[in-house]
């Protein structure tokens, strides 16, 4: 700052004289206080237009600037804040630009400690061990396992067989499900069992006859188990 014209300029040219600069002793006229001296052609006196520090925000960089950045300097001057390359994993980020990737049935996964992440679906080897499936049979039914059920589900799970209603005439059946003492099975209709009870009780009394031979002579007699009649 030179306060008034009878202030020697300090950064004049050493030696005095030629070199086209300002010798010591050379008088700057002119000023007021806080003029700065600008050598051009010649030392002028004047005061200095402040420049200030701006910033231009990236999408996911900001810059806040303190103070005051108005001011601040002799020159404006901007800063710029930009990206470049992907953030990497110790700072949150996947390592990878995941843009051109993903779809239904797609997932986030590593292939081996620290490696960039990538996009594709699970293969069952990326599995490391897998829960079993397994059953239980019912009396009747049955179910058996193929493939490798003890490794297939990624939580154990179990089938229960069981059995409910009667089997029907066309699988083989009665479609009946009780029976009492003496109780027949016929068919009313095609393909239609009933059950039914006789109209008379079975007879406790055996039959019996007499064998005659052509001879004449008789035979002792022959006796046979009761019959039911109907």
């Amino acid at each position: 700052m030179i306060p008034n014209k009878d202030t020697m300029v300090p950064n004049a040219a050493p030696g005095g004289g030629g070199g086209g600069g300002m010798t010591i002793g050379d008088p700057v006229s002119g000023g007021t206080p806080g003029d700065y001296l600008f050598v051009g052609s010649g030392p002028v006196l004047a005061q200095a237009a402040p420049g200030a520090l701006t910033g231009i925000n990236d999408a996911n960089v900001t810059l806040t600037i303190g103070g005051t950045p108005i001011g601040a300097l002799f020159n404006a001057v901007s800063l710029t804040l930009g990206w470049i390359g992907q953030l990497g994993l110790n700072r949150g980020g996947t390592n990878a630009d995941l843009s051109a990737t993903g779809g239904a049935g797609q997932y986030l996964k590593q292939s081996s400690v620290g490696a960039a992440v990538t996009v594709g679906t699970i293969p069952a080897s990326d599995i490391g061990s897998g829960a079993a499936l397994s059953r239980v049979n019912d009396t009747n039914v049955t179910l058996t396992l193929g493939g490798s059920p003890l490794t297939a589900l990624l939580v154990a799970a179990s089938l229960t067989l069981g059995w409910t209603g009667q089997l029907a005439e066309t699988r083989g059946g009665t479609n009946q499900s009780t029976y009492t003492l003496g109780d027949i099975l016929y068919s009313s209709a095609s393909n239609t069992p009933r059950v039914t009870k006789p109209s008379r009780q079975p007879s406790t009394t055996p039959l019996s006859h007499t064998n005659v031979h052509p001879s004449g002579l008789t035979g002792s007699a022959m006796t046979s188990p009761a019959l039911p009649r109907v």
